[in-house]
Order: C-alpha cells, then structure tokens, then sequence
C-alpha cells in the first residue's frame, strides 16, 4: 500500500489536506521494475497538516490505524482545534457557529452576515474572530465583495489569521474589480502605502466622482502637499457629508490661514469632529481655549479638551495634559499622574512628553527612574531594528533624558534613523544640542 495525500474541501470551502492509503497497482509480471521511493521518505502534506508516521494530520494528533486521531494542538488559521470531530474545523464545536454556517449554505449574503455577526459580537475572543474569517472567506468564495473586502481587512491587520498584505492585496483588488467597487479604497490605501501612489490617486479619484466620501478624503490627503487649494475643498466637501474626519483635517487648513475668522471657524468645525470621536480635534480645542485664538482663553477648559484627546489615545493630548497636571494648570496639582501621562506620550514618541519628564526628573526620582525605564525600551527596539527607536534615543541622548548626554553617539543614532527611514531623524540628524 502507498499513502497518498489529496486535497478536500472542509464546510468553509478551505482547502485543506488530506491523506488516504490505496492499494498500488498490480505490474505485470514482464514490466521492469521501478525505482521505489525509500520508506523513511518525508511524506509532503499541505494545509497546516504534518506527516504523523505516514499519515498527514495536524500537529499534536496520533495515527490509530489509518487514521488521524485526538484533538490537534495547533490548527491553520483561521480553523480551530475541534475536539467533537478530532480536526481542525472552522466552528471547534460551536453549535451557534456550525448552525448559523448551516444556515447560510451557498447564500454568499447570507453567509456575508452570518460572519458579521460574529466579528462584531465577538468582543476580543480571538476564536470569534476566527470564526468571522472563516465564514468571509466562504461568503467571499461564493461572490460577496463585501466579504472580500472584510477578509483582505483580517489579513492586513492579522484578525483570525496570519498577518499577510500580499493577499489582502488580492483580495482588495478582488473586492475593487466588482460592480459596487466596495474594496476600491482599501485598496488604493495599501497601493499608496507600498510606493505606487500615482495608481493609487487614480482609484481615489475614480471613487470621489462616484461620490464615495471617504475616497474624497483620502484624495485630499495625498494632494494636500502640492494643491492645497484642492486639497481644501475636498475637505470641506466631505466634512459636509458628515465624515468627521475630513473635519478635523479642514479645520487645520483652516487654522494655518492665520486669520481671525478662519481661526473661530477652525473651532466650529473641531468641536463637531471632537464629539464624533476624532481626538486630534479635541486636542486642538484645548489648545484654542489655552491660548486664546479662535475661542475664549478658559484653561479649565483647555484641560478638559487635553484629559478627552488622551482618553482617546492622542500622545500629544496626553503629554498637554501631563504639562497642566503638572503644574497646576486648569485643576489640581497631582505630580504622580502627571509622571504617568508623560511616561505614556513619550513612549508613544512625543518628544513633549519625554522632554517634561525630563525637566521633572531633575527633582523628581520617580520622574528620573520613568525616563530610564523609557530611555531602556527604546534602546531594545533600536537594537532590534525600528528606526523610529532609534531616533527617538538619540534624541534622548543629545538632550540627556534618561540617560547621560552624549553628543557623538546621539546624532550618530539619528543618522542610523535617518538611514532606516525615519523622516524625522533625517530632518533633526545634524542637530547636537
């Protein structure tokens, strides 16, 4: 007998491996023998399966007999072990997953909803979101754009499956090549963001005239640099659509004009972006109401708008806020919190955050041992390769935060930030005090 590996398709319409034994053919008594394959020879098994003493199962299953026996300890995403069915399946046992998948059938939209469901009730539970791939990527085989869109969205930021931006590529261009261009965008987006921005202006541009705001918006972003005049009315335009964040992204044009007027219409616009959700415009509220342009000079105010945009993961939100704390400024005075809300801007790479602590650590040992600790995880990073570590400890050494000051080594990290293509440190890399 030989064993022959084949491939099935499980209820997603995975493809995964199998393998079966079947008797060898019968050769006659006068044809010449052939060259056997040794025994001992690796047996090649495909969909996350391993040889497991002649047989391909997953990993951590046992043969018994012919077959591939026990729960795996380790499954091809995105199916899960199934102790019931002693596979990898795209349910694990899940009545609710197995009957909603049953339900759906060959219905693409109805599978398309059957896995919605699951990733937008799946609150972090990574098997949910496991299962959400799964079925996009039955409903996706079936025809669903949309699913297609949501499958190339897990693989480009790694929900329920291994991160892959080749094949969410695949599958945005996919998605964009259908009638309702549903996938356009997305794709534009990482065509844009791996070096072909001239094709990627022509999909924005396409999806703004068929009137897709957010294409709009992205347009305007990758105009902005060379019309800006352009760049504002499309802003303007798909803020007027109700997308929140070509508001706030208005309301800095607006700003940057220097004039009065603009200055309160800046206000206006970020005070709707704010309450929509965009942190960036609450930030700038509070910095309108700290210093008086465009808005009554109210630091209590300020502070309110700095404490939202932190609470919103805005580091500079964060380290504005720190300063206040600090100080006093707009409420109380709490120098332990301020240390934590600076520790957090710097570690996101807001320098303003790194260089308050800074100045506190001089008086302040909790302060002192923060910049440390901070300055050490940026030293580990840089060692492991990210440029934006790197200049951030150099930035650190030249100003002594964290660390002694060290003016030859710290331009020198600059220049290895600058070289791993950190745009900042290429600006700051001659800088030595």
């Amino acid at each position: 007998m030989r064993v022959l590996c084949f491939v099935v398709s499980v209820a997603t319409s995975l493809l995964v491996a199998g393998c079966e034994r079947s008797e060898a053919p019968t050769r006659a008594a006068d044809e010449p023998t052939s060259i056997a394959k040794p025994v001992d020879a690796p047996l090649v098994c495909d969909g996350g399966r391993v040889d497991v003493g002649g047989v391909c199962c997953f990993e951590g299953q046992r043969v018994e007999g012919d077959a591939c026996a026990g729960t795996p300890s380790k499954c091809p995403a995105p199916l899960l072990p199934d102790p019931v069915a002693s596979s990898c399946t795209p349910c694990a046992g899940s009545g609710t997953c197995q009957r909603a998948l049953d339900a759906c059938g060959d219905d693409p939209n109805a599978c398309m909803a059957v896995g919605l469901k699951f990733a937008q009730e799946s609150r972090g539970l990574i098997d949910d979101v496991m299962r959400a791939t799964s079925i996009f990527e039955r409903a996706c085989e079936l025809g669903n754009a949309r699913a297609c869109n949501n499958l190339g969205v897990h693989y480009e930021r790694g929900f329920g499956v291994e991160r892959d931006e080749g094949r969410a590529v695949e599958l945005y261009e996919q998605a964009c090549d259908d009638p309702s261009k549903i996938g356009c965008v997305n794709f534009a987006s990482v065509l844009e963001r791996t070096g072909k921005p001239a094709r990627a202006g022509q999909i924005f541009e396409g999806e703004c005239e068929r009137g897709v705001v957010v294409a709009c918006h992205r347009l305007a972003l990758s105009i902005e640099a060379v019309e800006q005049a352009r760049a504002a009315e499309l802003y303007e335009g798909a803020c007027g659509a109700s997308h929140m964040p070509a508001c706030s992204r208005f309301a800095e044009v607006l700003r940057r004009r220097g004039d009065v007027e603009d200055a309160r219409r800046a206000v206006r616009y970020d005070k709707a972006a704010c309450k929509a959700g965009e942190a960036m415009s609450c930030r700038e509220l509070g910095v309108a109401y700290e210093l008086g342009r465009g808005a009554p000079k109210d630091e209590a105010i300020a502070r309110g708008f700095y404490k939202t945009a932190c609470d919103r993961s805005d580091p500079n939100g964060c380290a504005r806020l720190g300063v206040f704390v600090a100080r006093g400024i707009g409420g109380a005075r709490d120098e332990v919190q301020a240390i934590k809300l600076l520790a957090v801007a710097c570690q996101y790479e807001e320098m303003l955050g790194c260089t308050t602590l800074g100045a506190m650590a001089s008086y302040q040992p909790l302060a002192s041992k923060a910049a440390e600790a901070l300055y050490g995880t940026f030293e580990r990073d840089c060692e492991q390769g990210k440029a934006s570590a790197c200049a951030m400890q150099g930035d650190l050494l030249i100003r002594g935060i964290g660390a002694a000051r060290d003016l030859e080594r710290g331009p020198a990290l600059l220049e290895k930030a600058c070289a791993g293509g950190d745009v900042k440190a290429c600006q700051h890399r001659h800088r030595k005090k």
